[in-house]
């Protein structure tokens, strides 16, 4: 990157019976590291001490997306959408047919 901060993003696809998908995010910047663990463990540092530390409940992010998604359809302020509804159906229509090639092999 232009500023020297560099991003890691480490996903899964499958995870496993007892955790699920999993994730790790790094953030590094010249002097401070962010790490997210499973979008729940946050620990921020510098080359001194740790910031921050963190663990949330990992769907509360989703409960507040939601509630807020809700909330803007109700009260009709919900923001418009960028793409049309035919680009929106073609993309739709390309995400699950793929998924029904690689369930059918």
């Amino acid at each position: 990157m232009e500023n020297t901060a560099v991003l890691s993003l480490t996903l899964s696809h499958l995870g496993s019976a007892r955790i699920g998908m999993q994730d790790y995010i790094e953030l590094r910047s010249v002097n401070s590291t962010i790490k997210i663990t499973n979008s729940k463990h946050f620990v921020s540092e510098n080359e001194s001490r740790v910031i921050r530390r963190a663990k949330i409940n990992k769907f509360e992010a989703f409960k507040n997306m939601y509630r807020m998604i809700s909330s803007n359809i109700v009260d009709k302020t919900a923001p418009r959408l960028s793409d049309s509804i035919e680009r929106l159906n073609a993309v739709s229509s390309v995400i699950l047919d793929l998924d029904k090639m690689v369930m059918d092999l």
